[in-house]
């Protein structure tokens, strides 16, 4: 039985294993959680209780910004507690398999992760890990104590989590950073994975409890994992599903993912889309970029954009960018025999807007939506991507101008040319790929059914 807190998080297991041996002794066992009131986990407490022929024992977690902690008192081996193995043995090793039994119960410093992998202090040595494309553990593996490299751990999974049965000699282990698996998750005794908004089940595929941000995929059940495409997408934190390639190790390559995924849709049906750029430094010590689900707007104007949508996408994220696109090219001109259109650069309260600089009418300043100065990009119809940072962007003139013969600014020089273009473009077209590809998460207030161009 499970019982939840008011964060629909679970509090406790309660676990009864029946007597497999038919001698009416069952076995029962707890598993507690402690949180922050955000939500952190903090502490887990699993007990097993004593009967005939066992003492019983508990085992306690704690959980300090990336420091584990780790109690264990008690002793002796349950055969019948199928938490020891997660609920899979004939996947994983029992995670007490090799515990020393007896001595004085003690807190010891457990691991803290690094960038490559872990720090063991109770082996007191790094372990490095090799992980695929959605962040999964596949390999651990450190130097032993004659320096020769030794592999500490494997996992191989199906593809919605649950580990490949390893046959007798299981070469999977559980406890300490050996739990951190599937995604770079925690797995719990239960056989569940914590992302830290909800437990994950790998067996069936589903979430425990219903989505927290069920409105921003009203087409998906709220217990869906991963969009049903777990090959493809992941889950940070429990909350919302994302393309592996939304964690970027620079800005300008996650404005470039956004440019590519949604110019497409927004020159085809003529609406502007934005965006808000963040970073974040995740629990092993890896910092990202990535962008919150783009708002719609129409033709012209851009969508409004709250910045709670970062708090919601990522614990700890900082704002660091804006951007949207310029819609469709639908205003190209002649002049002197050559193409002309004002889509393809930022427009002067582009720029004011990321200086922080806006004037209303009556010439009193305006905050803008960051209450900061940002860099901002672009999308243009051209197919190009532009980019303005405050006081780093050069603000003078190129030596490339315009159909109407006016120089062109630096920051209006693209910094990258292989985004979705507008065939309306002309000869300002920057390359032939077509508009007419749908992103893999729809904006916000995008409706389908409004007329499209292509």
């Amino acid at each position: 039985s499970i019982v939840y807190n008011y964060l629909n998080l679970p509090n406790t297991f309660s676990i009864t294993y029946v007597d497999p041996f038919g001698l009416g002794q069952a076995t029962n066992a707890q598993l507690g959680y402690l949180y922050r009131a955000d939500g952190t986990k903090l502490r887990k407490t699993h007990t097993i209780y004593g009967r005939r022929g066992f003492s019983g024992s508990t085992r306690i977690t704690d959980y300090l910004d990336g420091f584990q902690y780790d109690y264990n008192e008690g002793g002796g081996l349950c055969l019948t507690c199928r938490s020891e193995t997660a609920f899979e043995e004939q996947a994983y090793k029992n995670i007490n398999d090799g515990l020393v039994i007896g001595g004085s119960p003690e807190w010891k410093l457990d691991f803290v992760p690094t960038s490559e992998g872990f720090y063991s202090f109770t082996e007191n040595r790094y372990i490095y890990q090799y992980r695929d494309h959605l962040g999964n553990a596949r390999v651990s593996f450190a130097k032993n104590s004659e320096g020769v490299l030794e592999v500490t751990d494997t996992n191989n999974y199906y593809p919605f989590g649950l580990n490949h049965i390893q046959g007798m000699i299981s070469s999977s282990r559980l406890g300490g950073y050996y739990s951190y698996k599937y995604n770079g998750k925690e797995l719990q005794e239960t056989g569940m994975y914590d992302y830290g908004a909800r437990m994950y089940m790998p067996d069936i595929g589903r979430w425990g409890v219903i989505d927290p941000l069920a409105e921003t995929s009203r087409r998906w059940s709220p217990y869906n994992y991963a969009f049903n495409n777990p090959i493809r997408f992941i889950d940070p934190d429990g909350r919302q599903a994302l393309d592996p390639g939304d964690r970027f190790k620079t800005l300008r390559s996650a404005a470039t993912d956004f440019g590519k995924q949604y110019n497409g849709l927004s020159i085809n049906y003529n609406v502007e889309v934005r965006t808000t750029f963040y970073k974040v430094t995740d629990t092993n010590g890896e910092t990202y970029y990535s962008y919150t689900v783009p708002q719609t707007g129409t033709a012209g104007t851009s969508g409004e954009i709250d910045p709670n949508d970062v708090a919601k996408a990522a614990k700890g994220a900082e704002i660091v960018g804006d951007g949207h696109t310029h819609s469709g090219d639908t205003d190209v001109i002649k002049m002197d025999g050559k193409d002309y259109s004002s889509a393809n650069e930022f427009s002067n309260r582009d720029i004011a807007s990321y200086k922080n600089t806006l004037y209303d009418s009556n010439g009193k300043k305006e905050e803008n939506a960051y209450g900061k100065p940002i860099t901002g990009y672009v999308a243009t119809p051209d197919g190009g991507l532009r980019e303005y940072t405050p006081g780093v962007s050069n603000n003078s003139n190129s030596t490339k101008t315009d159909a109407a013969g006016v120089a062109v600014k630096n920051y209006d020089l693209p910094v990258t040319k292989d985004l979705p273009s507008d065939p309306a473009s002309g000869s300002l077209r920057l390359n032939s790929i077509s508009p007419t590809n749908m992103p893999n998460v729809p904006p916000k207030g995008f409706d389908p059914k409004q007329p499209k161009r292509y």
